[in-house]
């Protein structure tokens, strides 16, 4: 059997990299580790959160794209991600996301796990920011088990 690692890195399809770059280092905190080398067909730029162990990888389409994706960017682009962010505190993260210009879909709604909200970045992309009570296990309908992660505001 093959034993499979943590997941190393999360990608995310945007228009303008580097408006997207900015979006994400000045109002969510995280911090630039690599780019794409010059002249690479595809643009990317890699992302960390501090205390995260995953890359965000922020790209554009490269021109070998599928036909569907070059004549659809919107199906790559401005969709769910399916990343989720955890936090300690629901409304703090809210509180602090929005008063940096964070634009939030769904404000911090409290179910019987824990409380969640959704926000995008510039290009429509969505994700999640979720909160469980501590030691409460966060179950899906896809999911075995999926434990909260402390930390002290969002980690990736």
């Amino acid at each position: 059997m093959i034993m499979m690692g943590q997941i190393v890195s999360l990608s995310v399809y945007v228009l303008d990299l580097e408006g997207a770059v900015r979006f994400y280092v000045e109002r969510l905190d995280f911090h630039r580790r690599s780019e794409s080398p010059p002249g690479s067909d595809g643009r990317w730029v890699t992302l960390s959160h501090a205390g995260g162990q995953t890359e965000l990888v922020l790209t554009t389409l490269p021109s070998g794209a599928g036909r569907a994706q070059r004549e659809r960017p919107q199906g790559k682009v401005g969709s769910f991600t399916g990343v989720v962010f955890s936090t300690d505190d629901i409304e703090e993260a809210y509180q602090d996301l929005s008063s940096r210009g964070v634009t939030f879909g769904q404000i911090p709604k409290r179910e019987g796990w824990g409380a969640w909200a959704q926000f995008e970045d510039p290009d429509g992309n969505t994700f999640l920011v979720v909160e469980s009570p501590t030691g409460v296990v966060i179950r899906g309908p896809h999911a075995q088990d999926r434990s909260k992660t402390s930390a002290a505001g969002l980690t990736s």
